[in-house]
């Protein structure tokens, strides 16, 4: 009896320890980050927190915006759906510790696209309230001329920019719900109090040095360090140290055994569910099969290759990006510009270069990638470029005597002194500024890129706005040049064959005996 009363004993100790051990693994003292694909409600900060002395008064903005939450697609969502099928074939193993899955279904498939999520959406939607809440003087009345605005060719960078304009002028515009009583009226007789629709330029995708710069380097593509960073996406996972930091660890925790696909599908399931509950059934916690120490390993291995990709040890694809400071040059800095915001929506490559060549971040000069899988790496992506992860750049008056002006640099809403070059902790002047680009040189970017496209965006004077050169009228201004050419050539050498005839036959008489002679 004292026996079996010692091993009731031990096995309430045993499971007592098992939960917690369980409780211990999946809930971690932090939140959860997921490299790029972390929400950006997990990490930002809020600009209406922004308090700006007295003296400063803010007269506009330039904002650079990574698109919101999107569907993970591509080789991700292969990932995720052949751990899914794991998970389904091994219920009776696993609904014992995890009673949530009682009650769940597969899902027949998962979206392929990479269009907005409803969370992401909502992200540039309440990105643009606040901004709007904060700063309500430097948004005009909207007319097309005085918004700058543009995104990249694809639906996730236009849906974007709709929702971030949807909260920045919501309740401004002329369109009231079901034609109902505006709120106010303006000098001119216009209604407003509603949804305000918006202009949008679309860059061409083989033409876009502008949001997609990356795109349209084939000195960038055909690079040392993309060869390098495109490497270690595809090949890490299959290499023995991600076998011990991550597949191991993870089978060994839930008793199955997990390949390197499925331990990544794992990862995407619990960024999915974290950044867009939405995107899953109800009820879904797939982050409680997911170890912290696993998650902040895969964490980790995609920190490494957005380091390598546009990273400091990449300086052909980031400086390229200094296609987007001569972009806020115009903008702001330009005396002719007019007032309104400058507004672009792009990717992670178009956000991250110009942090780097900013140096928003610590250069890590002595990196290896597996040393930073070893021992960290401080970059850290979910810090720098979350969905909707953005920098902006905020121009103010100084009112004081000689005061002149400043921009401020915000980067996920949080004040960012550019130190390194920039003394004053009001912000960097308009000739510390104006420094920062100029120290970078010249920057052609067909030289820099070895960019041959059909047409060439030029940056202009007007508000950060593009001119594309089309090329059909390039063509046909080519076409005139030479039939003007091949028609002066004609007329000299009309000319000269009749001089040579006069001066050889001895005038007009020999030339008509000539041609009777014929």
């Amino acid at each position: 009896n004292e026996y079996k009363s010692y091993l009731r004993f031990m096995s309430v100790i045993f499971l007592t320890w098992s939960y917690l051990s369980v409780a211990i693994a999946t809930t971690p003292s932090t939140p959860r980050t997921f490299s790029s694909y972390t929400g950006y409600d997990a990490i930002r900060g809020d600009i209406r927190d922004e308090v700006l002395p007295s003296y400063l008064k803010p007269t506009q903005l330039y904002l650079l915006s990574r698109h919101g939450a999107r569907h993970l697609g591509g080789v991700n969502t292969l990932y995720m759906e052949q751990t899914l099928a794991l998970v389904e074939q091994e219920l009776n193993l696993l609904t014992p510790r995890f009673s949530w899955l009682k009650s769940w279904v597969k899902p027949p498939s998962l979206p392929r696209n990479k269009d907005l999520v409803v969370e992401g959406m909502r992200e540039q939607y309440e990105m643009g309230l606040r901004w709007a809440e904060r700063f309500p003087s430097i948004f005009p009345r909207y007319t097309p001329d005085m918004y700058g605005n543009r995104a990249t060719y694809k639906h996730r960078t236009s849906q974007s920019s709709s929702a971030f304009l949807a909260g920045l002028l919501e309740g401004r515009g002329p369109l009231t719900p079901h034609y109902t009583t505006a709120l106010e009226s303006t000098e001119e007789g216009i209604t407003l109090g509603g949804f305000q629709p918006v202009a949008l330029d679309i860059s061409d995708k083989n033409t876009d040095i502008l949001l997609r710069f990356y795109d349209n380097c084939p000195v960038y593509r055909e690079s040392e360090s993309y060869r390098t960073a495109e490497a270690w996406l595809i090949d890490f996972p299959s290499s023995r140290e991600f076998q011990l930091g991550a597949v191991h660890p993870l089978s060994s925790y839930l008793g199955l055994k997990f390949t390197s696909e499925e331990t990544l599908g794992l990862f995407h399931l619990c960024a999915l569910e974290t950044f867009s509950p939405s995107s899953l059934s109800a009820g879904t916690r797939f982050c409680e099969f997911l170890p912290r120490a696993v998650s902040d390993y895969v964490e980790r291995y995609y920190d490494v290759h957005r380091y390598l990709q546009l990273g400091y040890p990449s300086p052909v694809g980031y400086r390229p990006s200094c296609v987007l400071l001569q972009d806020l040059t115009s903008a702001l800095l330009d005396p002719s510009r007019k007032p309104g915001p400058t507004l672009r929506f792009g990717h992670r490559e178009t956000v991250l270069p110009l942090l780097t060549l900013l140096g928003v971040y610590a250069n890590e000069t002595e990196f290896e990638a597996l040393d930073a899988m070893a021992e960290g790496l401080s970059f850290a992506a979910a810090q720098l470029v979350p969905f909707s992860g953005n920098i902006a750049f905020l121009l103010l008056n100084d009112t004081r005597p000689g005061g002149g002006q400043v921009v401020r640099v915000y980067v996920n809403e949080r004040f960012t002194p550019l130190t390194h070059t920039c003394p004053s902790r009001d912000g960097c002047t308009r000739d510390d500024f104006s420094a920062i680009i100029g120290s970078e040189g010249a920057c052609n970017f067909t030289e820099m890129c070895g960019y041959d496209g059909p047409s060439i965006t030029m940056v202009t004077a007007l508000k950060g706005s593009e001119v594309t050169v089309n090329i059909w009228v390039l063509m046909l201004l080519v076409v005139f040049g030479f039939t003007m050419f091949c028609v002066i050539i004609y007329i000299v050498v009309s000319w000269i064959n009749q001089k040579y005839y006069y001066m050889v036959t001895g005038g007009y008489e020999e030339v008509k005996l000539l041609s009777d002679r014929y």
